[in-house]
């Protein structure tokens, strides 16, 4: 009896395990990387450590490995060709003295006027490679891949990255600074390039870089976007890759992670690193002040709304859906329950970024329709709130700024449209002005509570 109840047991634990391996497989690994509520691990081993070192990181700085993401990521490290390509949580990668050439990509050159290039194939905008756009001064085939939506990282491993064994040509370029290296997929959506300024922001993080010294070298042929001149905000230069006619030899490139694979886009982590420090950080390079304090007297309230804009060649109509089809009695609504206080209703992409931060650093209360603007989550003082509103054919379960929201500590709200007589054609939406009015009280008492 009691070996059959051993054996149970063994059978029991092993089937457990084997359950836990499956759902914790490669391309779950990152969630725990993510959650800041891990315990600490120290390095993995002394051949790690030299070959962080061959990449040009500075271990001896006392913050390296100082914090629980990046030595997760310093734990599940795999290098090739002696340090000159190291995989990171098959997230990311850098590779040292390595020679991009250009001639071997193919597809738009990148930067035009959206007027240019009205109705341009997005695939146009994606390049394609032959072996050689990468180089790499050994002979070791890099066995490497990344997980999940990286897939412009394994293109680059599979079809741009060659191993010769060359010297490289001193006749050429070289580029001394750091450089990250990054390809956008949605590059005219606030929310989706938030993920890679975030990303590029977690590069400096986990190598210990200041970004006036580093580079951004973008590697897509996407037109010029709105959203383009805040890269040069905050880092020290910006780089498109048909910028390097002639092949060039890059001393450190950090091959950033997707932005599909960003913390931020995983909606359900408990919490994300660094968010406060990246509001900083955005702040700072705006020259945008960080430290407005709540006036409960004199509450700021903002609405944001949706309105239609060329943003892509692929909509050359600007419409836009998920607009708010009562405006002004919304806001005649709010101004009425709050005849103390400032509300005001903005289309917030007609101003330029620094303009937009220094209202939302200045809000106690942000109001939208789900969209990308409010991406400004981001950026509200911690004492702030958010009241965010759903269409009924985008509903409340598109957590992606609930999650910030939730990552940051804010008050929130939400109202969702059951009513299909308030929908207009799948574009706008009448909304409950009396029952957002109530819930930004709701958030109003909570920030400001009544004493007793």
């Amino acid at each position: 009896m009691r070996y059959r109840m051993r054996m149970f047991v063994l059978v029991y634990v092993l089937v457990f395990a084997g359950m836990m391996l499956f759902w914790w497989g490669p391309s779950k690994l990152h969630y725990g990387m993510y959650s800041t509520l891990q315990q600490g691990h120290s390095l993995r081993t002394v051949s790690i450590v030299r070959d962080v070192q061959a990449a040009g990181v500075a271990i001896d700085d006392p913050a390296y490995g100082y914090d629980n993401y990046t030595s997760n990521f310093w734990n599940h490290s795999t290098a090739f060709c002696d340090g000159r390509f190291i995989g990171y949580s098959r997230l990311l990668a850098i590779l040292r003295n390595v020679v991009l050439d250009f001639k071997f990509a193919r597809g738009q050159k990148g930067g035009e006027n959206i007027s240019d290039v009205i109705n341009q194939p997005e695939e146009e905008e994606f390049y394609k490679y032959l072996p050689g756009f990468f180089k790499l001064p050994c002979k070791e085939p890099i066995e490497y891949n990344f997980i999940g939506d990286s897939h412009h990282l394994n293109s680059w491993i599979e079809n741009a990255l060659e191993t010769d064994g060359k010297v490289f040509s001193r006749e050429a370029g070289i580029y001394i600074d750091w450089t990250i290296a990054i390809t956008r997929y949605e590059y005219a959506n606030l929310y989706h390039t938030m993920t890679d300024y975030y990303n590029a922001f977690l590069m400096l993080k986990m190598f210990r870089l200041n970004s006036k010294d580093v580079t951004i070298l973008i590697i897509d042929g996407h037109p010029s976007g709105g959203l383009d001149a805040t890269w040069r905000y905050l880092f020290g230069k910006v780089k498109r890759v048909s910028d390097f006619r002639k092949p060039t030899l890059f001393k450190n490139m950090i091959w950033s992670m997707a932005g599909y694979e960003s913390p931020l886009d995983d909606h359900f982590l408990p919490n994300v690193p660094y968010i406060e420090e990246f509001r900083e950080f955005f702040l700072f390079h705006y020259d945008v002040s960080s430290s407005y304090k709540l006036n409960c007297k004199r509450l700021n309230i903002l609405l944001i709304w949706r309105h239609d804009y060329l943003a892509h060649p692929r909509n050359p109509s600007g419409k836009v859906s998920r607009k708010i089809n009562n405006e002004f009695e919304l806001l005649s609504k709010m101004q009425e329950t709050f005849r103390t206080h400032n509300v005001r209703g903005i289309q917030i992409d007609k101003y330029p970024m620094k303009k937009q931060l220094q209202m939302i650093a200045k809000t106690d209360i942000l109001i939208g329709m789900h969209g990308a603007g409010l991406s400004h989550t981001l950026f509200l003082p911690k004492h702030s709130g958010l009241l965010e509103m759903f269409s009924m054919y985008y509903t409340a379960e598109n957590r992606h700024f609930r999650a910030m929201a939730g990552w940051r500590g804010l008050h929130y709200r939400n109202w969702e449209n059951m009513d299909y007589e308030r929908e207009v054609m799948e574009e706008s939406t009448n909304v409950d002005e009396a029952e957002v009015a109530r819930l930004t009280v709701e958030i109003s008492e909570q920030m400001c509570p009544k004493s007793s």
